[in-house]
């Protein structure tokens, strides 16, 4: 009779260690899962649009602009780019090998124009957005930039 009584104490125990085990195995998961998402999400783009800014503000031209016309191309630039790019890693400047292209000057243009340019330079620089990412883009190629 001792002895049956001992296997079922056992067997107990070995069921709350596999549930214990279980329950850790489920959460570790969960949090690797939970950290990705977090990171690909709201880190990266963070950390980019904060470095940015940090760009933005130690380039001379941007120190007569007020922060909020800053923050509004920030978002115009990280929108732009994340449609055509998708992920912040696949961005130009954070992946060596993205390729840098008349889109990506495009985006560069339009978005400086809706937040820093008045009506009429806005229009003009939108009217001839394809001859501007052009200039830009063989500029950037003479200087080694790309």
């Amino acid at each position: 009779m001792a002895l049956k009584e001992v296997k079922t104490v056992d067997t107990r125990i070995n069921k709350k260690r596999n549930n214990f085990i279980r329950v850790l195995m489920i959460l570790s998961l969960l949090s690797l899962v939970g950290y990705y998402a977090i990171n690909k999400y709201y880190l990266r783009p963070k950390r980019y649009k904060e470095r940015m800014m940090r760009e933005f503000n130690n380039y001379p031209s941007f120190s007569q602009y007020s922060e909020e016309q800053k923050v509004k191309c920030l978002d115009c630039y990280y929108n732009g780019l994340k449609e055509k790019y998708g992920d912040v890693s696949d961005f130009p400047g954070e992946n060596k090998n993205a390729v840098i292209d008349l889109e990506y000057y495009k985006i560069i243009i339009s978005c400086n124009a809706n937040s820093f340019y008045s009506n009429s330079d806005r229009d003009f620089a939108l009217n001839k957005i394809d001859s501007l990412a052009k200039v830009m883009f063989i500029n950037d190629m003479k200087k080694g930039k790309i």
